[in-house]
């Protein structure tokens, strides 16, 4: 099934599903990743949300939502890549503006279990400057390569979230 079109939260009763963005746009799939068990995670770049399929398809489900996933400014694509880490425990999320600051991108991280909270949430880099983190890969040491779209730069990730050099 594809991604549903989710009204804005503010516009609906509070039971019923929806996006946490200020700006009602439609589904937008962008990145997918399966985990061991063979559910996809789909984010969606526009609605603010990752979406998860049970394996051998279906309707998608609402894995987790953020008002941090929202885009803004002249590109508002808001969670856009997403990776396992190579332990397989936490999903990374790249955000690549911000609706709150269009000009900075964040990769975050989540634990991979059932039902993730706000509280789960973490921020694992900030890109500051315009640069949007766009799609990303782990090496075999635990390194984050992440594709900056508008800075056109590869950023390494230490394991802790330092970036370790930019490659031009």
């Amino acid at each position: 099934a594809p991604l549903p079109d989710l009204p804005r939260c503010a516009d609906v009763a509070p039971d019923v599903a929806c996006s946490p963005t200020l700006i009602n746009f439609p589904p937008i799939p962008n990145d997918i990743v399966f985990d061991d068990f063979g559910f996809a995670y789909v984010t969606d770049s526009l609605q603010a949300t990752v979406f998860r399929y049970a394996p051998g398809g279906g309707a998608p489900q609402i894995w987790f939502q953020s008002p941090l996933f929202e885009g803004g400014g002249f590109m508002p694509f808001g969670a856009n890549g997403i990776r396992l880490d190579p332990e397989r425990e936490h999903a990374y999320i790249a955000v690549t503006t911000s609706a709150a600051a269009p000009n900075v991108g964040t990769i975050y991280r989540l634990p991979l279990v059932n039902a993730p909270t706000a509280d789960d949430l973490e921020v694992f880099h900030t890109y500051p400057n315009f640069e949007a983190p766009d799609q990303f890969a782990f090496d075999t040491h635990g390194n984050l390569y992440v594709a900056l779209a508008l800075s056109n730069q590869i950023s390494v990730l230490a394991p802790n979230g330092t970036e370790l050099t930019r490659h031009q």
